[in-house]
């Protein structure tokens, strides 16, 4: 498959920071905080990244506005089929996921994009998210995703054993797929 155009690519960009914006303002003011003990069991987090991040459960994850134009670029954006997303410091994970048997581990794994997003700033992790999964066509390929899913597994193998996900991230946010 050719390159896509890239004023498509910059439109694609445009339309997914407006889409997180607008879903962050419009999840966070009906998401939840974590409990001060809950807090305490994440010892990987920075304590005022745990504070300010709200998370909700919903049914199914939302699909943004532009999986069309997606789609016209060879890429599949049904995030109705997974798991978890997140906007910036607030993210959502489906009623059904919450209640699978490691819901820890997708909280662990949201929080690991909250990190990027903290370290980023929304537009440059949108566009990293976005040009990595233009030149991957593969969600478990993209970079930022790599770097949570290696997180998220380091966590799973001994949650005893605290390490800074804020140093992990800080360490890899300038990866790109090339």
């Amino acid at each position: 498959m050719s390159a896509p155009d890239p004023e498509k690519v910059a439109r694609f960009i445009e339309g997914g920071r407006a889409w997180v914006r607008q879903q962050r303002d419009l999840h966070r003011s009906l998401g939840q905080s974590f409990t001060a003990e809950f807090r305490r069991t994440l010892p990987f987090f920075p304590p005022s990244l745990l504070e300010r991040v709200r998370w909700r459960a919903v049914p199914v994850l939302p699909n943004p506005p532009f999986v069309a134009q997606a789609a016209a670029m060879g890429l599949d954006l049904d995030f109705s089929k997974m798991d978890g997303i997140t906007f910036d410091d607030t993210f959502l994970i489906t009623i059904a996921a919450g209640q699978g048997a490691d819901p820890g581990a997708l909280v662990f794994h949201e929080l690991v994009h909250v990190v990027q997003y903290s370290v980023l700033g929304v537009d440059e992790f949108v566009e990293q998210y976005a040009t990595g999964l233009i030149a991957s066509r593969d969600y478990h390929a993209i970079p930022l995703e790599l770097v949570a899913y290696a997180c998220q597994a380091r966590f799973i193998d001994n949650r005893a054993q605290a390490f800074s996900v804020q140093d992990v991230v800080q360490k890899t946010v300038g990866l790109r797929h090339t």
